[in-house]
């Protein structure tokens, strides 16, 4: 090794390190280390291992004299109070009062003396009122006023209360029954007790006024006619009780007219099935033109599906619902409604409010109970959208917009029956008209369908059916339509 060392040549030609530039040293704790701090830990290690006695790792302060003391609870500002008042000097050398008791006669003896703090705030309160003398004060008065004056409770004296209390003294008059007889039978009454169970009648002889509530009467109420039992009046007028109606009888067994408490009329039925039910023939003589007006509007157009904004909102899947807040109303029957439900099952209903919004993928024959609202079936039926869906929106001006329900579907379960049609609404002359259009598939044409339009009112509605699973829609013609608006 030497040799081989002796052959590398003289490494004192080429010099050696003389001092020590580690920068990785100097920067470590390890640079710090003394001899001294040696020695140090050589003889603690000559100490022995106090690791095997234990070591406290953390402390708690658990002293109960201390804490139980007053001085626990003594901060370092009341130190430095405390300091500050030592340096006020001593205050015991000018003495102090250890006791007190108010004898001053003076206060004692005035109306101060008596002021609580509950006067103070009343007068604190009375003096955020304003100044009220300012305003005046009433320093007399007399009763002038006249609705008094001008009331039939202004003429009462002491003597009509005294009367008046006598009268309540004699007890009630009704458990002694009235006058049950009168001359000339004008008048009767029967009573069972403190009940009333005959008829109070004004003018007997021909019995025009009947109130009746017998024990055998099931109806009761107000009747102006022959007072025979219920059930065989001929010419008189009923209220029922029973289901609150008004009830004008032409004989024993047909009403003449009807007003129910559902606002339904009924000439020549006692259970009208709509707003306004004739049994039988109408006749008008004249001009029906309730309103001024005489005209019907119909229509057969469509909006282009190709000119149908991208900002219209879409409904698509199967057995779906949306609600849409029509920009206006439309009035059916005197009822204006402001909503439409959009079903995907080719249907749309109005409604008064958001909600109850329901698909119904069973379609029924017109009127329907499953629809309370108004009911346009263009195609009702179990459909599924396809192709751009059901997109639906408003166009026009203000009092002539139109709002449109554009649907592209197919029948639930066949991709190739396909139907295409559009639902028209427009403000004001309240017109709806239904568009169909190309491509629809040849079977499409209303077998499995329900078309047409009811008014509100379920089971109970005016319904204008165009079919119900029947074929009317030509599958060699294009472009159908049908249409519906109010007369008014």
């Amino acid at each position: 090794n030497w040799n081989r060392a002796y052959g590398w040549g003289d490494h004192g030609a080429a010099g050696y390190l003389t001092t020590e530039t580690d920068p990785v040293f100097s920067a470590s704790d390890v640079a710090g280390v003394t001899t001294t701090d040696i020695d140090e830990w050589d003889q603690a290690y000559g100490w022995g291992d106090h690791g095997a006695a234990g070591y406290l790792t953390s402390y708690t302060e658990t002293d109960p004299v201390y804490s139980a003391d007053p001085a626990s609870g003594i901060a370092s500002g009341d130190i430095s109070s405390w300091n500050t008042a030592y340096g006020w000097g001593d205050h015991g050398a000018a003495g102090y009062l250890t006791s007190y008791t108010e004898t001053d006669p003076v206060y004692g003896a005035s109306a101060a003396s008596g002021i609580a703090s509950g006067d103070i705030t009343a007068w604190n309160t009375a003096y955020g009122w304003g100044d009220h003398g300012a305003a005046g004060y009433l320093t007399s008065y007399t009763e002038t006023d006249p609705v008094f004056g001008s009331s039939e409770a202004a003429s009462i004296t002491s003597t009509d209360t005294s009367n008046w209390a006598a009268a309540y003294g004699w007890g009630n008059h009704a458990s002694a029954g009235y006058v049950t007889t009168s001359a000339g039978n004008s008048a009767y009454v029967n009573v069972t007790g403190d009940t009333m169970s005959g008829a109070l009648t004004i003018n007997g002889n021909q019995q025009d006024i009947a109130i009746w509530n017998t024990g055998s009467e099931t109806l009761g109420g107000l009747t102006i006619g022959d007072g025979n039992a219920m059930g065989s009046q001929y010419g008189e007028v009923l209220y029922h009780s029973g289901d609150e109606h008004l009830q004008f009888n032409v004989d024993s067994t047909t009403p003449l007219m009807v007003l129910t408490d559902n606002q339904t009329v009924g000439i020549g039925i006692s259970s009208p099935a709509a707003k306004f039910h004739v049994s039988g023939s109408v006749r008008i003589d004249g001009t029906l033109d309730p309103a001024g007006h005489a005209w019907a509007l119909s229509a057969s157009v469509a909006h282009s599906p190709d000119d149908i904004s991208a900002t219209w909102s879409t409904l698509s899947g199967d057995d779906n619902t949306a609600n849409y807040d029509l920009p206006f109303n439309i009035e059916v029957d005197g009822t204006n409604y402001g909503w439409v439900c959009i079903s995907t099952n080719g249907f749309i209903e109005f409604k008064t409010a958001a909600g109850g919004c329901y698909s119904d993928l069973s379609n029924d024959a017109l009127p329907t109970s499953s629809r309370s609202g108004p009911l346009v079936a263009a195609y009702w039926d179990d459909l599924v959208t396809e192709g751009t869906h059901i997109r639906y929106g408003t166009v026009g001006t203000t009092g002539s917009r139109v709002a449109i329900f554009d649907y592209e579907a197919r029948q639930f379960g066949n991709t190739s029956l396909d139907v295409r049609f559009q639902i028209q609404v427009h403000e004001q002359s309240d017109l709806i008209n239904v568009q169909y259009r190309d491509p629809m598939h040849p079977s499409m044409n209303g077998q499995s369908a329900t078309i047409g339009f009811q008014t509100d009112g379920g089971s109970y509605a005016v319904a204008y059916p165009v079919v119900a699973n029947g074929k009317v829609l030509d599958d060699n013609r294009d472009n159908m339509s049908w249409s519906i608006a109010p007369i008014r």
